[in-house]
């Protein structure tokens, strides 16, 4: 059996530069922490971590993530409940 992995990262790309508008790494060996930036301009954002509600990423369980996107921001969801 392969080993789980502790963490995965999403990252939404723009632009011929690769920045980055919205960067997401839950992490389950932190106390499931979800981590949240953007990469703009060859530089990293202030790192975000606070959430709306229990993070669903738990090791060996399913989950639905829809990311929405919006003009000026995005709104992510977990099992049908806002993230952040």
């Amino acid at each position: 059996n392969a080993p789980k992995p502790p963490r995965f990262e999403i990252n939404l790309r723009v632009g011929p530069a690769g920045d980055i508008v919205l960067h997401v790494n839950p992490r389950m060996e932190e106390d499931n922490a979800v981590v949240r930036n953007s990469f703009l301009g060859n530089s990293w954002g202030r790192e975000e971590r606070d959430l709306r509600c229990n993070s669903p990423f738990l090791r060996e369980h399913f989950f639905d993530l829809s990311i929405r996107c919006g003009s000026d921001r995005f709104k992510v969801f977990a099992n049908g409940q806002p993230l952040f």
